[in-house]
């Protein structure tokens, strides 16, 4: 079967690429870490719309946090909010690092070089801080929400571990620790289920839905050199994602 692309994303010049892409209510979004720039296309047609110029010196992620706005951090410490009716940024400069962010329900988080922030979306104050859950001066590389469960943040970072936390319990250590071996790049959820990619590996739980702090069950633990022998052009793992009632693999490649 020949499959032709619906859509290319095609970078200003040569020395961008493209870091991030999220799906929002209205638009995809792509983000590109040379220009700094987030490119927005309409969900009906694919139209591309003006591209976003970003008060940034490297945007590290960014995510949709209505029809009309959406967020973006960088590693020079910037954590901003940009409203597209307006057509501007409103900016908070921090001392650390964003490498990581997600949003749902009223609450956004960013991870950091010093754990993770979550911040209440009605007022953009600081709801709480997660900075003993990691190991310290850490990258933690990414951060997700639980879609169906706006409570529930998931988290990886570079010391080996993958976090579950839930941002509203009033306990005093609110999440468990999962070890997966090898720093972690993404976490998400896929149907109920967590993932977490890591370098070389795909680890996938199923969480316990009576006790949110429960260990939660590995199901699946997949290499990159297991899926090579079949696949020889799959060089590592992307992420998780479900198609209906099947569950597919995203693997890239570096040639």
């Amino acid at each position: 079967m020949d499959l032709k692309p619906l859509l290319q994303l095609k970078p200003s010049c040569e020395e961008d690429y493209c870091t991030q892409l999220k799906l929002g209510p209205c638009f995809l979004g792509a983000a590109f870490s040379h220009s700094n720039t987030v490119q927005l296309y309409s969900l009906e047609n694919l139209e591309a719309l003006p591209a976003v110029q970003l008060e940034s010196g490297s945007v590290s992620e960014f995510t949709f946090i209505s029809e009309n706005t959406f967020a973006w951090c960088d590693k020079a410490g910037s954590l901003g909010v940009f409203d597209l009716r307006e057509g501007k940024s409103s900016v908070q400069r921090f001392q650390e690092e964003w490498f990581s962010m997600d949003a749902c329900g009223f609450n956004l988080a960013a991870s950091s070089n010093k754990g993770m922030t979550v911040w209440d979306l009605r007022t953009m104050s600081e709801k709480r801080k997660f900075s003993e859950v990691h190991a310290d001066h850490e990258d933690v590389t990414c951060v997700r929400f639980n879609p169906d469960y706006s409570h529930i943040l998931v988290s990886c970072a570079e010391d080996n571990l993958m976090s579950i936390c839930n941002v509203e319990s009033q306990e005093e250590d609110p999440y468990i620790l999962m070890s997966v071996e090898e720093p972690g790049l993404k976490v998400g959820f896929v149907g109920p289920n967590i993932y977490c990619v890591t370098i070389s590996r795909y680890w996938e739980y199923q969480p316990n839905l009576d006790d949110d702090l429960a260990p939660p069950q590995l199901l699946k633990k997949l290499s990159a050199f297991e899926l090579q022998e079949t696949n020889p052009e799959a060089n590592y793992f992307i992420s998780s994602v479900s198609l209906g009632v099947q569950e597919q693999l995203l693997v890239g490649s570096h040639q």
